[in-house]
C-alpha cells in the first residue's frame, strides 16, 4: 500500500510540475509579446505626436500665406463683389 502511494504521488507530482513549467512558459511568451506591443505602441503614439505637430505647422495661416506669395498670389486690393441670388418671383415669371 505505501508503495502504490508513493507511485500515485510522484505520478501526479510530475503532471502538476509539467503542468506549471508548460504554464509559465505560456505566460512568459505572453508576457514578451505584451512589451512587444506596447514598445510599438509608445513608437507609434510618438508618430502620430509627430505627425499633428507637422499637420498643426502646414495647416497655419501663416504658413498658407508664405506658401501663396511664394506660387504667385497677390494680396487683395478691391472687397468681393457678390452676386446676389435671384428672386424667386424673377425665376418663376420665366
Amino acid at each position: 500500500m505505501p508503495k502504490i502511494l508513493f507511485i500515485s504521488t510522484f505520478i501526479i507530482f510530475i503532471i502538476t510540475l509539467g503542468a506549471q513549467v508548460y504554464l509559465t512558459n505560456a505566460l512568459a511568451l505572453k508576457s514578451k509579446e505584451l512589451k512587444e506591443l506596447s514598445g510599438k505602441k509608445i513608437d507609434l503614439q510618438k508618430d502620430i505626436a509627430k505627425l499633428e505637430y507637422e499637420n498643426s505647422a502646414l495647416s497655419s495661416l501663416a504658413y498658407i500665406e508664405e506658401q501663396a506669395r511664394t506660387n504667385g498670389f497677390v494680396d487683395m486690393k478691391e472687397p468681393i463683389n457678390t452676386i446676389k441670388p435671384a428672386s424667386v418671383a424673377v425665376v418663376l415669371s420665366q
